[in-house]
């Protein structure tokens, strides 16, 4: 039975980290010159671009189980200015293995010294309707927009 029928897809656990070009190069990917993902799945706010802040999100049901037309919605707040972004990242635009563990590239925090101050991560299904939530601790905090 497919996630989105069940309506209920659990997100286990979130690291921060960021990554630069080679780090997320493979030996395939290095010698045939086309992007080769290996066993990660990867969306990103600029599909072109590697580098980032990646949300390395680990989740109870592969991807592949998760309905076509759901989004990740990721809103967050960086050290350099405090303001909260959010972005949407359609589940379709997806590259490579669809396992259980996503990376979600911020491609434009490319600054390796930026730091995600605050986030939070939920799924919708293509009604609209949440599948999944996480949030940083710092998301929860009662001040964290004063």
């Amino acid at each position: 039975m497919l996630a989105g029928a069940l309506g209920a897809v659990n997100i286990e656990a979130v690291s921060v980290s960021y990554f630069n070009d080679r780090q997320l190069t493979t030996l395939r990917e290095y010698f045939g010159g086309k992007e080769y993902c290996g066993r990660r799945t990867y969306l990103r706010t600029i599909l072109s671009q590697k580098h980032g802040m990646y949300l390395v999100t680990d989740l109870d049901t592969k991807m592949s189980e998760i309905p076509g037309d759901a989004k990740f919605v990721v809103d967050y707040i960086v050290n350099s200015d405090g303001v909260t972004r959010t972005v949407t990242l359609p589940v379709s635009h997806a590259a490579g293995y669809m396992g259980k563990a996503v990376y979600i590239g911020l491609s434009d925090i490319s600054d390796p010294e930026e730091k995600l101050l605050a986030w939070r991560i939920a799924i919708f299904d293509g009604a609209g309707y949440p599948m999944a939530r996480y949030e940083s601790f710092l998301w929860r905090m009662p001040d964290k927009g004063k």
